[in-house]
């Protein structure tokens, strides 16, 4: 009984992972936007704007385009100083920003794996450590 429930999992995982493939896989060669609304409205233009001034050789400190100015840099939107957002000074913004995203989820998903392991193998990770113990003065 417990094989057939592994294999049931392990065909829906495949399943799932696949059609999740070919879902993404037609979006990072295209120009087909996975993120839609603000994503797409708000943050695609401050990303490609902070990449367009690394480009001229400036810092991204501040963006004269909205309202009377605003800051860039601290704009957690823009993301400046977010390492895969590199990927905006040399590809295409649409693509960029669908690299970025799934990226991002796949490195998610590969740090939820391994800490779900790590908890299946060693027990609660926040569990008081048994060997040592409160001391309080006298």
């Amino acid at each position: 009984m417990a094989n057939l429930l592994t294999a049931r999992r392990c065909t829906t995982a495949v399943v799932l992972g696949t059609a999740l493939v070919f879902i993404v896989a037609g979006a990072l060669g295209t120009r087909w936007a996975l993120v839609a609304g603000d994503g797409y409205q708000q943050a695609l233009p401050l990303h490609v704007l902070a990449a367009r001034m690394w480009r001229a050789g400036q810092l991204p400190v501040w963006n004269p385009y909205a309202f009377s100015g605003s800051p860039l840099m601290a704009d957690g939107i823009a993301g400046v100083w977010y390492l895969p957002n590199v990927l905006f000074l040399v590809l295409p913004p649409v693509v960029a920003d669908n690299v970025t995203l799934v990226a991002s989820f796949a490195v998610a998903a590969a740090g939820a794996y391994v800490f779900a392991r790590h908890v299946r193998t060693h027990g609660t990770p926040c569990a008081p450590r048994q060997d040592r113990q409160l001391r309080t003065a006298p």
